[in-house]
């Protein structure tokens, strides 16, 4: 919402001036307020029509569909049906590092999050 956004802003209204360390320094002595803004915006939808069989689906952000199933020997079991927002995604982790400059490869990912920083990877 409106007032997540806003208190970024008011930390840094422009993140461009920052160097690395200057940024590193700033998510540290606010992390409530970063970790706030990096979660939560998500949606997973299903829109079915029985009649001609057909299923449509979405997913934004960390979020996805699983459809319940069963084998012929009636054992269940769950299918993901959409791609998980994940660095360990193949595409994702190449649209993530083609997004970032060349001198950031070594650092996308440190301690399990995007820049050492940010624990999602927040698409949408």
């Amino acid at each position: 919402d409106e007032e997540i956004g806003n208190a970024v802003k008011n930390l840094c209204s422009d993140p461009f001036t920052l160097n690395y360390l200057q940024a590193v320094a700033l998510i540290n002595a606010n992390k409530p307020i970063f970790q706030r803004a990096f979660s939560g915006s998500m949606l997973s939808l299903a829109l079915i029509n029985e009649e001609q069989e057909n299923m449509w689906l979405a997913g934004l952000g960390d979020s996805t569909v699983v459809i319940s199933c069963e084998d012929p020997d009636g054992i269940g079991y769950g299918e993901g049906l959409l791609t998980l927002h994940s660095m360990c995604t193949l595409k994702k982790y190449l649209s993530i590092t083609m997004m970032h400059p060349l001198e950031e490869k070594e650092t996308i990912m440190e301690n399990g999050q995007l820049l050492g920083v940010v624990p999602y990877t927040r698409d949408m």
